[in-house]
């Protein structure tokens, strides 16, 4: 599993994100084993940039409780999150930010919020989206692939699309 957590946390859709948020991603992905909460919790805690990073800022990192953006000021909050996953990134090297952020962006877009439940990658294309690891690396969503009936499911959710973003709507503004 350490080349799955290592691709969800470091790689192109990786977001440096704590434990429980890795093994929802994991999970998401069509992923599951017996221990996947404490290893992904273990994972996240390895994670030498990251604590470098929270150390600095002074920050008492609780892998029991991330940070999602909520309601008022929800741009603020996004970008704050892009912006903290970008320094996660780039360690000392500040000048290539601009090669990290579409990195950056498609972890943010992949990660399911708390609230809704839903990636915004979803919500927007009605499909979640498929990592390169899971090309080569067994997986039931991958292994029983057929384009014929995708494009069937594809049509299919179509008609669920609306009310998937409804009751998105309705959960974010009883949140607030």
């Amino acid at each position: 599993m350490e080349p799955l957590l290592q691709e969800l946390y470091e790689g192109i859709c990786g977001s440096h994100t704590g434990g429980r948020s890795l093994a929802y991603k994991a999970l998401a992905q069509g992923y599951w084993w017996p221990s996947m909460q404490r290893t992904s919790q273990e994972y996240a805690k390895k994670c030498d940039q990251c604590q470098r990073y929270c150390g600095k800022l002074g920050i008492r990192n609780r892998y029991s409780m991330p940070a999602y953006s909520q309601g008022n000021g929800q741009a603020e909050a996004t970008n704050k999150v892009i912006v903290s996953g970008l320094k996660k990134r780039l360690d000392d090297v500040k000048g290539k930010w601009v090669d990290e952020l579409p990195r950056v962006l498609w972890s943010y877009r992949t990660t399911p919020r708390r609230l809704t439940r839903e990636t915004s990658f979803s919500m927007t294309y009605r499909a979640e989206a498929v990592i390169s690891l899971e090309l080569g690396f067994s997986a039931l969503r991958t292994d029983q692939f057929n384009t014929e009936e995708n494009n069937c499911l594809l049509l299919d959710s179509l008609d669920v699309a609306e009310e998937r973003r409804e009751v998105a709507t309705v959960k974010m503004t009883y949140y607030q």
